[in-house]
């Protein structure tokens, strides 16, 4: 048995416990695995509910709302991106009791560029129009604070997993005996050589392994039904929590381990 990990999700809607119902409808549409995923980092489930940077949320000046048609993705590109990455990522401690002034600031200071791109004369005087605005109320503004234009929820699981299966290339033969244990007993029909055949799309054996039940069933031709297949395959084979290294994230297959302990609203 592992030991208890705490860990988060993070959601637009509110719930009291986890739904296999609602697959394939989050965030990346389960790209690494047919489950709930959780992470470590109470900011990746922030960065999922689609508030990983300033220019999705409303911004609050002096404490009165104020959003145009500036202040949103359409306009991050015509932006200095270095300047928006180093200065207005959200992270969970800027969320509460953070003046964001000087940061946006530093942004909108860097300044915009639209010769690069085919807008409209019109455009152009419209956008610079309200960059202007902006700039000059940001820099008269006494303290500008973020708020997100719809409420998400940030959950907090507990969760004590049987085993857990680290995806990678790493597959240890004593792995690869397992699994083909398990490939006998639900007689699927193929096996997995040693050494092993990987293709070089395959980023671990997770996807290594939906492969191969793609290609072994027409009828999983679709992504989504190899995913699945794939999951419960491992959940079968006594896996029932997948961690992802490269995104630090896990896929949990048995959702009845998940234990909420506490749920914030943001926003």
């Amino acid at each position: 048995m592992n030991p208890k990990l705490t860990i988060f999700h993070g959601s637009r809607h509110f719930f009291r416990q986890f739904s296999n119902k609602y697959h394939f409808s989050g965030y990346g549409k389960m790209n690494f695995g047919w489950g709930i995923y959780f992470t470590p980092n109470i900011n990746t489930a922030i960065y999922v509910c689609g508030g990983h940077d300033a220019f999705n949320y409303l911004w609050e000046i002096d404490g009165k709302r104020f959003f145009n048609n500036f202040i949103n993705d359409s306009y991050i590109y015509k932006i200095d991106t270095d300047a928006l990455v180093k200065n207005v990522t959200v992270t969970y401690d800027r969320l509460h009791n953070f003046n964001w002034k000087p940061n946006l600031l530093k942004v909108l200071e860097s300044g915009i560029e639209l010769e690069s791109y085919h807008i409209p004369e019109y455009e152009k005087e419209k956008t610079y129009k309200y960059y202007e605005f902006i700039l000059q109320r940001m820099k008269r503004a006494n303290e500008v604070k973020i708020k997100p234009t719809q409420p998400f929820y940030i959950y907090q699981v507990e969760i004590t997993p049987r085993r857990i299966f680290s995806d990678s290339k790493d597959i240890t033969d004593k792995q690869r005996k397992l699994f083909n244990q398990q490939l006998k007993r639900e007689k699927r029909k193929f096996s997995i050589p040693s050494p092993i055949d990987w293709h070089p799309h395959d980023h671990g054996f997770y996807s290594y392994l939906e492969r191969k039940f793609m290609n072994r069933y027409k009828f999983s031709a679709n992504r989504w039904e190899a995913n699945r297949l794939t999951s419960l395959f491992l959940y079968r084979a006594g896996f029932d929590l997948m961690h992802i290294p490269h995104r630090d994230e896990y896929v949990l297959f048995d959702i009845s381990k998940a234990n909420i302990v506490g749920i914030e609203k943001v926003g």
